[in-house]
């Protein structure tokens, strides 16, 4: 009995993150998500209010969530020229931003699509992290955030 009650006193102070590194919370939906190599799970979620990014072991809890209003948010949409066919979403979380994308290079009609996160410092990146081909939720397309110029 001791044990229940101290694990339903610390049920509020959980509620704010996703249950799961691959899943969105009531009244969000996804955008995004992805597994990478390392078995993570990359999530972006949506509701009217606010954007989720979310990373860590794909099952588990996520390591990683920052969740901002949507007009901090901002995304890139592609203009309809160009080789690649780019899209994406930026979170920004103090002076780190997460600019969740995909892309396709559409040369020479062998299409390649790439997607996964890149991590920024002030426009300085300092890490990418691709997703598996496989298995992949994109919703990037038409995301109405804040245009990036």
């Amino acid at each position: 009995m001791r044990y229940r009650s101290i694990i339903l006193s610390c049920l509020p102070l959980l509620a704010p993150l996703p249950a799961l590194a691959d899943t969105c919370n009531p009244g969000e939906t996804v955008l995004f998500t992805c597994s990478t190599e390392s078995h993570k799970r990359l999530t972006l979620c949506e509701s009217k209010a606010t954007i989720v990014y979310a990373f860590g072991k794909e099952g588990l809890r996520p390591d990683i969530v920052v969740t901002v209003p949507r007009n901090q948010a901002s995304t890139w949409q592609w203009k309809g020229i160009g080789r690649y066919v780019n899209y994406s979403v930026e979170v920004p979380n103090g002076a780190i931003t997460y600019r969740v994308y995909s892309s396709i290079d559409r040369n020479e009609g062998a299409a390649t699509y790439e997607s996964g996160v890149e991590i920024l410092k002030k426009e300085e990146s300092l890490a990418t992290i691709l997703c598996q081909q496989s298995n992949i939720v994109d919703h990037l397309e038409g995301v109405d955030l804040p245009l990036i110029e």
